[in-house]
């Protein structure tokens, strides 16, 4: 049996609920450039590859060029950076897990297509009282998941074989980045994305609460 040693973390759609935030700002945005906004379970689906990503998919064909999403991209942080915490928050049983591992030292950390800024603003604010290693979002030098640079970096630092890791996340992208990496994939029912696409993407098991994952994590990392 493999000596899981660590558990890397999705932030968006895994650790907290950012969804509505998220898409008040890209809709204020949208909006206020004369565009039509979209609904909030549209962006279920508009999310997970990063912000130039998001941009590209909230906007029509014929505006995807790249000096329109840089300039889209800066006023969504405009506006996000104002009114990133009005309805976010940390989904039920999930502080309990990160201070379960953090009581048994196992090292936590964040891989996020989230811009990094943000995720360790979102860290600090959320989740002041937990230890994580480290918190990894998206910055230029690096890619985006699902390429494994990032998750790498991360299993370089804690001096750990890819083997060894569980990464935990919501999406297709997480659990390819999983499979990219080396890693075991763990399913996050509870976020944006649905079981079945969780299961078709390689998560090697999925969890339908933090609190199920929680058990799981009881019985093998003590």
């Amino acid at each position: 049996m493999i000596n899981y040693k660590a558990v890397i973390f999705d932030l968006d759609g895994t650790l907290v609920d950012t969804i509505l935030d998220i898409a008040n700002s890209m809709n204020r945005v949208l909006e206020s450039m004369g565009l039509a906004p979209h609904s909030v379970s549209e962006y279920y689906g508009f999310v997970g590859a990063g912000l130039t990503e998001l941009c590209r998919r909230v906007l029509p064909e014929n505006m995807r060029d790249e000096t329109t999403l840089l300039r889209y991209r800066e006023l969504f942080n405009q506006d996000y950076h104002e009114s990133w915490n009005k309805f976010t928050q940390p989904y039920q049983g999930i502080k309990e897990l990160l201070e379960y591992l953090n009581s048994v030292n196992i090292p936590i950390s964040v891989l996020s297509n989230k811009p990094e800024e943000f995720c360790q603003i979102v860290v600090d604010f959320y989740f002041p009282k937990i230890n994580f290693a480290l918190v990894k979002g998206n910055v230029d030098a690096i890619p985006p998941k699902p390429d494994p640079a990032g998750g790498m970096k991360i299993v370089n630092y804690l001096k750990l074989k890819p083997e060894e890791v569980f990464l935990v996340g919501d999406s297709d992208i997480d659990m390819q980045t999983a499979t990219n990496c080396g890693f075991t994939g763990l399913g996050a029912e509870w976020g944006f994305r649905s079981k079945k696409e969780l299961v078709e993407s390689g998560a090697e098991m999925t969890f339908a609460s933090p609190n199920d994952l929680l058990f799981f994590l009881t019985q093998i990392m003590q």
